[in-house]
């Protein structure tokens, strides 16, 4: 009898532990310890845990990142576990210990650690996950063979949707700590607990373009592709993003190009239902659709164009480059890892976030040490239109909002990976 009980433990460890964790984890927006519990035992979790398995319980609680600190506390455990168990196997030589990226990541994170105008306690919580996601990088190429980015994307759609289920279980209990949505004055836009609705939106927009990615390279089981997707776009829908809107028609676009380039004539099968589909959900979503036109039109009504088209960020942007370009150490050097926010705004574009932080030096370190993982991983690295789909999207999001951080920097190592490398091989179990 024990043995069966251990048996189906360890068969199930995963979905025993992701459901006690959960419920403390949802409990924490009544006691706040709660959350603070659920992370150290995620934590704690992680020993017995696969590089594979690591990962994906990262991507499942990206959904619950509203609640308190915990995700961050998740993200850097992750790190340091997978760390620790890179360390024992270069010890033990299962693993190659690679010299030059590491000392250029240790250079530049010395260097641009020294580098502070000014300081404060939010620049020294963003500056510790700056430097965390840099060696993160690292962790990744040297566990790339051991990275299972479907069983990660799985995770994090099973998150989506538990994430919404206990957001709706909340409404029950008055006071809760975690609002569920952001009312913007006309429109009330779905969060749920993931703290904020630009961040469901940016994770429903990568799930969709992996299963995408997947249904296009016959990847995976397609009714579990389309569910997935059908899932991700109702949540990302809900949060009445324009962004969201304008991704998934540029997905619509190329998904449309791949099919004509790949299958040719016999690409009408596809792309005709495709189309007929389209005319119908316009409008059986009419309703849906106005009021996102509504929010286009509203854009062009009054100040600034610009301004209003981005909602606001233009004017961020303007801020964030006038500090750059306010003096030429600041234009080479950038502020350091450790300075605050410009306006303690965030920048909402990652290219200009990260000459705040680096300037221009730091971006061509940070550009030479990417070559020197792609020269260093030695893969027979194939592009294909049909692979670049979830890099497409998360450079459009990095046009828009600040994507190189700590929650979704590992969307930047799958995307790349997909790209680069799209057949995985010695995936560990």
């Amino acid at each position: 009898m024990k043995e069966k009980i251990f048996e189906f433990i360890k068969k199930y460890k995963m979905i025993l532990f992701l459901a006690v964790s959960t419920l403390l984890l949802v409990g924490g927006g009544l006691w706040g310890p709660l959350w603070m519990i659920s992370a150290g035992l995620t934590v704690a979790f992680f020993a017995v845990c696969s590089v594979a398995e690591i990962l994906a319980i990262v991507l499942y609680f990206l959904s619950f990142s509203g609640v308190g600190l915990q995700y961050i506390v998740i993200l850097i455990g992750a790190f340091l576990v997978i760390g620790v168990k890179y360390a024992i196997d270069v010890v033990k030589k299962r693993n190659n210990f690679y010299v030059l990226p590491f000392a250029i990541t240790c250079l530049f994170v010395v260097v641009w650690s020294c580098i502070q105008y000014k300081v404060d306690g939010a620049g020294l919580e963003q500056g510790a996950l700056f430097i965390a996601l840099m060696f993160g990088i690292y962790l990744m190429f040297v566990s790339k063979d051991k990275i299972d980015i479907r069983k990660a994307f799985n995770f994090l759609t099973i998150g989506l949707v538990v994430g919404a289920i206990c957001s709706v279980a909340t409404m029950m209990f008055d006071g809760y700590a975690v609002p569920l949505y952001h009312f913007d004055g006309t429109y009330k836009r779905m969060q749920f607990l993931s703290y904020h609705y630009n961040f469901l939106q940016m994770a429903a927009l990568f799930a969709i373009a992996y299963y995408v990615y997947s249904l296009i390279n016959k990847e995976g089981k397609w009714w579990w592709n389309a569910g997935a997707i059908a899932v991700a776009l109702i949540l990302g829908a809900l949060t009445m993003s324009k962004a969201f809107v304008l991704a998934c028609g540029l997905i619509a676009c190329y998904v449309f190009i791949v099919m004509i380039v790949k299958y040719k004539k016999k690409s009408l099968k596809f792309v005709i239902p495709a189309i007929v589909v389209a005319i119908v959900g316009c409008f059986v979503l009419k309703d849906y659709l106005l009021k996102i036109l509504d929010r286009f039109t509203n854009s062009f009504k009054t100040g600034n164009i610009l301004n209003q088209i981005t909602t606001g960020r233009y004017d961020i942007w303007c801020e964030y480059m006038a500090q750059i370009t306010s003096s030429v150490p600041t234009m080479l050097f950038g502020f350091g890892f450790f300075n605050e926010f410009a306006g303690g705004i965030i920048a909402h574009n990652t290219l200009i976030h990260l000459l705040h932080r680096v300037g221009f030096v730091g971006i061509i370190v940070m550009s030479l040490l990417i070559y020197v993982y792609a020269k260093q991983a030695k893969s027979k690295m194939k592009i294909t239109l049909s692979n670049c789909l979830p890099l497409f999207i998360y450079i459009f999001l990095a046009l828009e909002e600040q994507v190189f951080s700590d929650r979704f920097f590992l969307f930047l190592v799958f995307a790349v990976i997909l790209t680069l490398v799209p057949k995985q091989e010695n995936i560990e179990k």
